[in-house]
């Protein structure tokens, strides 16, 4: 591999329509498997146009964007964009695996799209960036930036979230080795990790603190650990809906924790998670301009409307310009 393909930084972001009658049918026609099949898991907030808004502007410098999707796209989407790259999910994902639904069953196929860099930033749909972030921010020296936090144990609300966690935990806690674990030891003991990992790194159990934002992944990563874990992998490939037996990016992050291969991130992330269902707070942080990044999770609310309608406006009055991922006729430039 050569330098210059290390310093590519590519992003990959996933979405699905829940609108489309295509997709709805065929969801329909796998349901009765059962699996998490909530609507708030598939409804359309008409909030992407702002991701890639906020993309080109705080972002300029990433090398390819992979837009994954089940074969829908939105309509203001400017295809052609040299810097856009439409994945199918039969374009990366085994055939023998779709139809699929269940995020966490594409997520750990990532490192199949054709095309993608050795390092590259794994976001949800729900991940914005709302200040200008640099290269250094998700990898340094060809290793991904990352919060190295050690927990006493993975907190649990019966969240399938949760389960997933300690799937993760049961698969990349087999990458503990002691030699190698202590030999880059002061990525895991700077000072500002030392106070919270000191006793939990001589604790039998080190549980990775799971962290709800951009993620940085080497694609080499999730090939090492499908080549050691491909049977467990397999269980939640062929999961056509979430299950609390499934395994999640965290398990490739933990890995990567584990091993050694990261860059300890020496400063808080400026990052915050907010629900739907508290709109008002969530229309107040977007247009704060506080954090560099901002997860808005999606929650069973009464009045979807209103509350889309009140943080899409946040969004616009802080992205208002059109972008080159958007089609011209959507452009205030014609």
């Amino acid at each position: 591999m050569t330098d210059s393909s290390l310093e590519k930084i590519d992003f990959v972001i996933t979405w699905v329509d829940g609108n489309d009658p295509v997709w709805q049918a065929d969801k329909s026609k796998y349901s009765p498997n059962g699996g998490d099949v909530r609507p708030a898991r598939y409804r359309e907030w008409d909030q992407l146009k702002y991701w890639f808004r906020s993309i080109e502007l705080y972002a300029p410098w990433v090398n390819k964007i992979h837009f994954v999707t089940y074969g829908h796209l939105p309509e203001w989407l400017d295809t052609s964009n040299p810097r856009l790259h439409i994945v199918n999910h039969s374009d990366f994902i085994p055939k023998e695996f779709l139809p699929v639904f269940n995020s966490t069953a594409i997520e750990i196929h990532l490192h199949r799209i054709p095309g993608l860099s050795e390092q590259f930033v794994y976001f949800n749909d729900d991940f914005y960036l709302m200040k200008e972030c640099r290269e250094s921010d998700f990898f340094v020296n060809g290793l991904p930036v990352d919060e190295a936090f050690f927990i006493p144990v993975i907190p649990h609300n019966d969240d399938m979230y949760f389960y997933h966690l300690y799937n993760d935990y049961s698969v990349y806690s087999r990458y503990f080795n002691r030699s190698d674990f202590y030999g880059h030891i002061i990525k895991y003991l700077h000072p500002r990790f030392i106070r919270n990992n000191f006793l939990q790194l001589l604790a039998k159990s080190k549980y990775i603190r799971p962290l709800h934002y951009p993620k940085s992944f080497l694609k080499s990563s999730f090939e090492t650990v499908w080549k050691d874990h491909g049977d467990i992998l397999n269980g939640t490939a062929r999961a056509k809906f979430r299950s609390i037996t499934d395994n999640s990016p965290e398990l490739f992050r933990g890995y990567q924790i584990m091993t050694g291969k990261f860059h300890p991130a020496y400063k808080r992330k400026s990052a915050i998670l907010v629900t739907t269902s508290d709109y008002e707070k969530a229309s107040s942080v977007i247009e704060s301009g506080k954090y560099k990044f901002f997860v808005l999770n999606d929650s069973d609310i009464d009045d979807f409307e209103t509350a889309k309608e009140k943080i899409n406006r946040s969004f616009e009055n802080v992205l208002p310009l059109h972008c080159s991922f958007e089609k011209k006729q959507h452009s205030c430039d014609v």
